[in-house]
């Protein structure tokens, strides 16, 4: 019957059309997993491989996720790090920048902090900024460090330094001055 024929050859039809649109759903569905592989790779990549101490927390303070420049900074353990907060983390440390730790509320911009670890002063410079993740309830902050304690240590050793040669340049019984290479007297002694 040629009325069978037609009805075959359209159901037919359907089924391909129907089957070659199902196949470009499942191929992009394909492209998007890969890329969000791809693009989880290069975010675990950035954290794990970064050379400076990387935090990353939401806005209660529970620590998400840690490089191991934190733990040789801090000469600890996940575990460790995992039973405390962020909050506690700081609050354990002398912040240079007081006003920075608000009650409660995440830390944000530079902070300075001093860790007392196993019987020595380590400085640590941390940058904190949130991360902006559309349509998500939880807000979560990346913290990026740098190990100041050399560079603290040398700024005290200068001051001391300059202290002990001001010192002797005040107390000598020689007039002393000091030019520049104009001749305009920038200091003297006593």
């Amino acid at each position: 019957d040629p009325h069978e024929v037609w009805k075959r050859l359209l159901v037919i039809g359907l089924l391909v059309l129907f089957s070659s649109y199902a196949q470009h759903g499942i191929n992009v569905q394909r492209r998007i997993e890969h890329a969000l592989a791809t693009s989880e790779k290069k975010y675990r990549t950035l954290i794990e491989k970064a050379l400076n101490p990387v935090i990353l927390f939401d806005s209660s303070g529970r620590i998400r996720e840690i490089n191991d420049a934190v733990l040789g900074f801090l000469e600890t353990s996940r575990e460790e790090l995992s039973m405390i907060s962020m909050f506690e983390l700081i609050a354990s440390a002398n912040v240079t920048e007081t006003e920075a730790v608000a009650g409660g509320s995440p830390v944000l911009g530079h902070v300075e902090a001093d860790f007392f670890i196993n019987g020595q002063t380590k400085t640590l410079l941390m940058n904190i900024v949130p991360l902006g993740l559309n349509g998500s309830e939880l807000e979560l902050f990346f913290a990026i460090g740098q190990d100041f304690t050399e560079r603290k240590k040398i700024a005290r050793e200068l001051h001391v330094a300059h202290a002990d040669l001001n010192q002797i340049f005040q107390t000598a019984s020689s007039a002393m001055r000091v030019i520049d290479h104009e001749f305009n007297v920038l200091k003297v002694n006593e």
